[in-house]
């Protein structure tokens, strides 16, 4: 089938197995106010790389898996609750990204770790995924109504647990290839065969080829090398690059060869990456000194390897040891990684040079704090190339803390006097005041609506406190009743000089005989100096100047002590005894404020 029919079909194919809106048919949308932005794409346009990225997801847990069809990519990745996640820009035209969760639309298992995605040659969409207990599972689209189903391999093959993330290609007899490590460390192929029916088999290529244990993720890649159909490069456990193919070389179908003993390559530090690149085969990998290396045939039909060290070609900085990414642009690779100080880099190897000229762009530095958190990815978007990865994105400033009981205090209570809101008695001399109407006291007749009658310096004090958010339980329109507070909760201090602080209630009268003429609330210290704000001081909320507390102060009984607020569910520090003597009568209330 000539290709560019045959990616028409598969096209077709897609639209109708994922649906018009989304590349996914029947998926949950995600509530994208519920996250932050997370998995960007960085652009390249006429050949230069942008630092501008745009928001594609934010539930992806790590670097997402592209699936690129006629220019257009689906992202899929693994979201921090294990749920299966597909990214696709809106068709619409919107330029933004719609985002489906494929794991609430199937009921399927939990995932972790990153997935392998692929068109099969019936045109559905396969996508291979670790559970949370370590089954392979294969999520696969279809053209009914219910858009997706789900099969669990490691159980209906009893293959060996999965303990790697998969890769997965298309084989010669156009059944799926899906390749891990096990959890006893062996490179695990799983083979599709298709002709009657679909059979799955099962193979431990390391007891198959002999080789040594292996460790990270391998790569799978369809490579017609020397008649290998099937190139699977995977890092030993000694560090080694090992390409295992099927090639019936040897006389075994499955082939080991160790590609660290080619000149300049080496053992890796990290996963290889490997693509079938002009013909040949091509593997990339981080070495341990941070060095990103390239290994290729010079030729087509060759397992003749050469190595490139990218890094000391273009004397770029050292890469972090997570899986590079690798894809073919025209005649060259590009290749992406991460700088150890988080930058993306892109280089880009010239095939006619086999591979030895390299042209490295540090995507990061084009604009200002722009940093990477995952392995990039490398994609083609709307026919050019773009990388995908999580963007690093500095949380935001916590909020200030709220201000604390005793500046809320002072600042209520200045807003009242004549300075701010300039409250007073209406008419002047009738004890009318909006304060004693809050709680409910007082006489109203004679009064205009929203304010009652009676002494209200207390009622004023009471009425701070609790727009502050103090307790206020136990206070009354009677002054002494903050002294009363303060005993019931441990935070009394009898005497005119004893420790005021902003904040406190302030109580005038004569403690030999529990007797209080007045309060006010203490807003500002200097030295031996108080400065009050009070209620029902000259018929208004007066803050006075800085006065002397043991001295005159304007009113007719001296200060007795001061007593401090409790925030509304604080605990109540150690409490003595009360003196009052029970409730206030309204003779007593009347009694406050002569004088003044």
């Amino acid at each position: 089938m000539p290709q560019r029919r045959r990616r028409r079909q598969v096209a077709v194919s897609l639209a109708l197995a994922l649906g018009p809106s989304t590349l996914v048919l029947g998926s949950a949308p995600v509530d994208a106010a519920m996250t932050s932005s997370r998995v960007m794409q960085f652009s390249a346009t006429a050949g230069s790389w942008s630092a501008t990225s745009t928001r594609v997801d934010a539930t992806m847990l790590a670097s997402p898996t592209p699936l690129s069809i006629m220019g257009a990519t689906a992202l899929f990745g693994v979201s921090a609750e294990g749920h299966l996640i597909e990214s696709s820009p809106d068709p619409q035209g919107t330029g933004q990204w719609v985002t489906s969760d494929l794991t609430a639309s199937t009921n399927g298992p939990t995932l972790r770790g990153a997935v392998a995605v692929l068109v099969d040659r019936a045109n559905r969409v396969e996508i291979l995924g670790r559970t949370s207990i370590d089954h392979l599972v294969a999520v696969r689209s279809s053209a009914d109504p219910s858009g997706w189903s789900v099969t669990d391999l490691t159980e209906s093959t009893k293959a060996p647990l999965i303990a790697s993330n998969p890769s997965a290609v298309i084989g010669a007899h156009g059944g799926i290839n899906v390749f891990y490590r096990s959890s006893s460390s062996h490179l695990i192929g799983l083979l599709e065969r298709r002709r009657l029916s679909t059979r799955w088999w099962v193979r431990d290529l390391t007891k198959t080829t002999g080789g040594p244990d292996v460790r990270g993720t391998p790569s799978a890649v369809a490579t017609p090398v020397d008649g290998a159909t099937v190139s699977v490069a995977v890092r030993a456990s000694s560090g080694d690059l090992l390409v295992v193919a099927d090639d019936n070389a040897r006389l075994t179908v499955w082939s080991s060869y160790d590609l660290s003993t080619v000149p300049g390559s080496g053992p890796l530090s990290s996963s290889p990456t490997a693509v079938r690149a002009f013909g040949r085969l091509a593997v990339t990998g981080v070495g341990p000194d941070g060095s990103l290396l390239l290994i290729s045939a010079p030729k087509a039909a060759s397992h003749r390897f050469v190595a490139v060290n990218l890094t000391a070609r273009s004397q770029s900085a050292l890469i972090e040891a997570d899986s590079p990414s690798m894809r073919v642009d025209g005649d060259h690779l590009l290749i992406t990684g991460r700088s150890t100080d988080r930058h993306l880099l892109v280089y880009q190897a010239d095939s006619t040079s086999a591979f030895r000229s390299v042209v490295v762009t540090d995507v990061s530095a084009q604009g200002q704090g722009i940093e990477i958190t995952s392995a990039p990815v490398l994609a083609e978007q709307t026919g050019a190339p773009a990388v995908y990865a999580a963007r690093y994105l500095p949380p935001p400033p916590p909020p200030p803390p709220p201000p604390s009981l005793t500046t809320q205090i002072v600042a209520i209570a200045k807003g009242q006097d004549q300075r701010a809101a300039a409250v007073g008695e209406t008419p002047a001399g009738s004890n009318c005041n909006p304060y004693t109407a809050h709680f409910g006291r007082g006489q109203s007749a004679g009064c205009v609506a929203g304010t009652s009658a009676e002494a209200w310096c207390s009622d004023f004090a009471n009425w701070v406190w609790q727009a502050a958010g103090a307790q206020i339980g136990g206070l009354t329109g009677w002054s002494y009743t903050f002294a009363d507070y303060g005993r019931a909760h441990g935070t009394w201090k009898l005497g005119a000089t004893n420790d005021p602080q902003p904040g406190d209630a302030v109580i005038f009268g004569d403690e030999s005989q529990h007797y209080g003429s007045h309060v006010g609330i203490v807003v500002a210290v200097r030295g031996s100096m108080i400065k009050m704000t009070s209620g029902n001081w000259g018929d208004a909320v007066i803050t006075t100047d800085f006065f002397d507390p043991a001295g005159p102060s304007g009113a007719v009984f001296p200060i007795i002590g001061y007593s401090s607020p409790v925030a509304v569910g604080a605990a109540r520090p150690h409490a003595a005894s009360a003196h009052s003597g029970g409730a206030p009568t309204q003779g007593q209330i009347n009694s406050q404020d002569q004088g003044r």
